[in-house]
């Protein structure tokens, strides 16, 4: 039995899908992090490592397939085929540098990239608010939850 629906109707939905996807990515971040600097001399890490990123994942994609959901209907599939291409070629390199760097560093080589990788990630989610129509600065800041009582602003 899977709990995704029920996290998925307490948690994601109650908020906008890029603050979903920044509280995702953090718990990516803490499992890496607790794996990576913890997981050399003890079992937990690996473990804590296995939970954190495994919910973090799947709140990452619920939430981006819901912005997905929320974008041209017509285009749905080629967008999903879209997104899942991306995700597909981030997970290629990811594996691929890790390989690399774990052959020439070792566990923590490689876990810190993971960890700058997902840090990079957050330093780009963080960039663009929820509301705002370009790529770049929060036009409401407070709006994660509800939407914003004032249109946007225009710039």
């Amino acid at each position: 039995m899977t709990l995704e629906p029920t996290y998925s109707k307490a948690v994601i939905n109650r908020f906008v899908p890029l603050f979903s996807t920044i509280l995702g990515e953090c718990m990516c971040l803490v499992g890496v992090i607790i794996d990576t600097y913890a997981g050399t001399f003890t079992v937990a890490g690996p473990i804590i490592q296995a939970f954190a990123i495994d919910i973090g994942l799947q709140t990452s994609q619920i939430a981006n397939r819901a912005a997905i959901d929320t974008l041209e209907p017509k285009a749905r599939n080629r967008l999903n085929t879209v997104h899942m291409v991306f995700v597909f070629s981030g997970q290629l390199t990811g594996t691929a540098v890790g390989n690399k760097l774990y052959a020439q560093g070792g566990w923590i080589t490689s876990g810190s990239a993971s960890v700058a990788f997902i840090g990079a990630a957050l330093v780009v989610y963080f960039a663009n608010g929820p509301w705002n129509k370009g790529w770049i600065g929060w036009v409401h800041l407070f709006g994660i939850i509800l939407p914003p009582l004032v249109p946007y602003l225009d710039s």
